[in-house]
């Protein structure tokens, strides 16, 4: 099954693939940096950079390159394109067939793909409402305390809601957030062919748990679910949206440099050392200990998870703000605050971009830059 669904994706791809490979790429810079980078160019749909970031990711490190297109594709595309989903996860996991066709040419094809996709990042958010929210507590225990066969009951009651659903599904697939023991020995094959019955494809059923198992990410087994949910609802429509501006140097887009890389994590510090109405926010609602987190994780949200074009759909915007508020949730900031902290983030925003160019020229003005 595995070998037939991935050689009927492959085949079809061979006329869509660009005649030549480009070349060009980020100046140096850490791979981390460049998956960043990456990421936020498929986000905001900026093909040309975005190809440029992944070739520098791919000489930088070809395995994790991969691996990151695959989470990329379920994070951000979600179940707004499902075929773009399943031609990731094929070409990635088929290195003879990449090494037949070209790696860059390869690269170049999806990466243009995944940027003009419409995006949903719905997945993600049930995921993080799943694992953090506290209204899901009870749920957690429940599925953490019960047999697959209750987990199973639930995920497939329809008249629970959503992100209850999820608990049951993260709980079914036994794949933990990295470096967490939560949910235990799950029952994968019994989540897949629930999936499956409930009237998932079989092809996205065979991707997402490939997926699942090349990045042992909890996300991707929410797509088919969030999928399975749209069609129910009957209604969606994509649309463009507008997303902050973000500043570029030598091909970086600054917005990448956020709370999961070194020189982004330095920025927003500075920005709350510097701004007194952030710091009167995170007083008002977060521990002093806690404030670094918070406002890592704020900015994020302002500047690192905007999509376009984005799929609309009746649930979009409330598992948005239920995933929000379970991430922030786990840097201690409660429900009440959340908002609150985002808006005074967006607030300086234009000022956390300055301080990111004044940290990135002074990282490109380094010789040994980067210390890899």
């Amino acid at each position: 099954m595995d070998a037939d669904w991935k050689s009927d994706v492959l085949s079809r791809l061979y006329s869509k693939l660009p005649s030549a490979a480009r070349a060009d790429c980020l100046p140096r810079c850490e791979k981390w940096i460049a998956s960043s980078a990456l990421q936020k160019c498929v986000r905001r749909g900026a093909v040309d950079l975005g190809q440029r970031a992944a070739i520098a990711f791919l000489k930088l490190d070809k395995p994790g390159l991969w691996r990151r297109l695959i989470s990329i594709a379920f994070e951000d595309i979600g179940a707004a394109d499902v075929n773009a989903l399943i031609e990731t996860v094929a070409v990635a996991t088929s290195t003879e067939w990449r090494t037949k066709v070209g790696e860059e040419r390869a690269l170049a094809y999806l990466v243009q793909r995944l940027c003009e996709a419409p995006k949903d990042r719905s997945a993600d958010y049930l995921m993080l409402a799943a694992r953090h929210h506290p209204s899901l507590a009870y749920m957690r225990h429940v599925c953490g305390t019960n047999s697959i066969e209750t987990r199973l009951k639930l995920l497939t009651d329809s008249t629970r809601p959503l992100a209850e659903r999820a608990v049951a599904a993260w709980f079914l697939s036994g794949l933990d957030e990295r470096y967490e023991k939560i949910v235990g020995k799950g029952e994968p094959q019994a989540l897949e062919e629930t999936y499956r019955v409930l009237g998932a494809s079989d092809q996205l059923c065979a991707a997402t748990m490939a997926a699942a198992r090349r990045t042992r990410e909890p996300f991707n087994i929410m797509v088919p679910l969030v999928w399975l949910e749209i069609q129910r609802s009957g209604s969606n429509a994509v649309r463009e949206c507008p997303v902050p501006h973000t500043l570029v140097i030598d091909d970086l887009p600054l917005c990448a440099l956020d709370e999961h890389t070194r020189p982004g994590k330095q920025a927003v510090n500075r920005l709350v050392a510097e701004d007194p109405h952030l710091r009167a926010c995170l007083q008002r609602f977060v521990r002093k200990a806690r404030w670094t987190s918070a406002a890592q994780h704020a900015a994020f949200y302002v500047d690192g998870t905007p999509v376009t074009p984005r799929l609309d759909w009746p649930q979009s915007l409330s598992l948005e703000a239920l995933g929000m508020e379970g991430d922030l949730a786990n840097a201690e900031v409660p429900r009440e605050g959340v908002r609150p902290l985002v808006d005074a983030v967006h607030a300086v925003l234009g000022r956390l971009n300055e301080i990111r160019r004044e940290i990135w020229c002074g990282l490109r003005a380094d010789p040994q830059y980067p210390l890899l």
